[in-house]
């Protein structure tokens, strides 16, 4: 995965392996879709790039040493109330409301077509 640069994970994958993204050079971005009820395990380990996780509402569990050797990633994406933001800040990471990072993204891209 040395060329892989973001990651949606499809609705059809149910579970995540462990250290699926080993040392991932270039990853920057994973999004985990609803297809995901817990992350059992390591997934990103020495993503030395990796800056963006979204995590869904779906994820109901995850492990503590679910990124590790991420030193890039100091946010976690979702929704508000969801399990994910509970996680993140527990483990210490900023959580940003998906809904509002949306919502604002849209309004800067309208802002740059005017």
């Amino acid at each position: 995965c040395s060329s892989l640069g973001s990651i949606t994970i499809p609705n059809s994958v149910t579970s995540i392996g462990e250290k699926v993204f080993y040392n991932c050079a270039s990853l920057y971005s994973v999004t985990i879709s609803s297809g995901i009820q817990s992350i059992d395990k390591t997934i990103c380990y020495s993503c030395e790039r990796l800056s963006e996780v979204t995590i869904p509402s779906s994820v109901t569990k995850i492990v503590s040493n679910a990124f590790v050797y991420c030193p890039k990633l100091t946010s976690i994406k979702g929704e508000k109330g969801s399990y994910a933001e509970k996680w993140a800040k527990n483990k210490g990471y900023t959580f940003i409301n998906q809904l509002i990072y949306n919502k604002i993204k849209v309004l800067e891209s309208l802002k740059s077509t005017n």
